[in-house]
């Protein structure tokens, strides 16, 4: 029983333990990052990026002209994710600005 008590058989039990699961999990774990490294170069391709050919620079600039196309689209409300349960930040601009901020111009001017 003295030999099944202590740290030294805490830490022999546990080191066996890990290295069991560790044998048991690297083939998933392996496989998950495969079909997840697949998956990132679709979405690379997606985005304009086919191989090594397309240089850095290229690659940041169609990434952030896709952005800025994005953030166009939704501040403008021409997105055809129109969500029922909330506003976009054009359409609230657009309330701000001719709401609003052209109320109290109005008022200032009258006055």
């Amino acid at each position: 029983m003295m030999d099944r008590m202590g740290t030294r058989h805490l830490q022999e039990t546990l080191n066996d333990h890990l290295g069991k699961h560790i044998k048991d999990k690297l083939p998933g774990l392996r496989s998950n990052l495969s079909s997840k490294a697949r998956e990132l170069e679709g979405t690379l391709k997606d985005l304009g990026y086919f191989g090594q050919e397309v240089s850095k620079n290229k690659l940041l600039h169609n990434v952030v002209n896709r952005f800025v196309n994005n953030m166009e689209t939704n501040l403008e409300g021409n997105t055809t994710d129109v969500s029922g349960s909330s506003l976009k930040a054009g359409v609230n601009i657009n309330r701000t600005i001719y709401g609003d901020v052209y109320s109290l111009i109005r008022s200032t001017v009258i006055c």
